[in-house]
């Protein structure tokens, strides 16, 4: 194994550094996790804030009516039937 045994003083300083080195990288992992979950309640905060705005619901309709158009575009290119 490469570099086992060259660090610099003795087995009780190495176990030690080898602990801490453990802990600052759990430490890490679990600030990324706290990160990632915090961006995704924002987001998620952000789309409730559209979605439940006036503007959201009175376009409603045309979104439906959009969606159901590029639903029958896509289907016409496949080659399929509208039914």
């Amino acid at each position: 194994m490469p570099n086992v045994g060259v660090g610099g003083g003795d087995w009780k300083h190495r176990a030690r550094r080898g602990e801490a080195e453990a802990a600052a990288a759990l430490a890490k992992a679990l600030s990324t996790q706290l990160q990632i979950e915090a961006r995704e309640k924002q987001h998620d905060n952000d789309v409730k804030a559209v979605t439940d705005s006036i503007s959201w619901r009175i376009t409603a309709p045309l979104r439906r009516i959009s969606a159901l158009r590029t639903g029958a575009r896509r289907r016409r290119s496949r080659g399929l039937r509208q039914s």
